[in-house]
């Protein structure tokens, strides 16, 4: 006679993580941070004496969500994470010229 024992309750444990990417106030934070940079940027830089004409909209009441479509846009195509953009800084500030200069 053998005896049976059943196998022990494997329960997995399920981990979920929140996705930051879709933070509405990092998004918000991030943005306007770019933003100053962006005035900093057409006010201090040569390279960006071209797109100057463009700093009355930076500045203005939709100049945030102006930078916000093109850091989405290098988020999205870039395959990145909007709080990694402060350590591509370079990138993002050749890829705000290039859409700026291409409006």
């Amino acid at each position: 006679m053998s005896k049976y024992f059943p196998p022990p309750i494997f329960i997995p444990t399920i981990h979920q993580y929140q996705n930051v990417n879709m933070d509405e106030n990092l998004q918000a934070s991030v943005s306007n941070k770019f933003r100053l940079y962006t005035i900093d940027w057409m006010k201090n830089d040569k390279s960006y004496k071209s797109v100057k004409k463009y700093m009355k909209y930076i500045q203005g009441p939709n100049g945030e969500t102006i930078i916000r479509k093109i850091l989405n846009l290098f988020v999205v195509r870039g395959n990145t994470n909007w709080y990694d953009l402060e350590l591509q800084i370079t990138l993002v500030k050749q890829f705000i010229l290039h859409k700026l200069k291409s409006i």
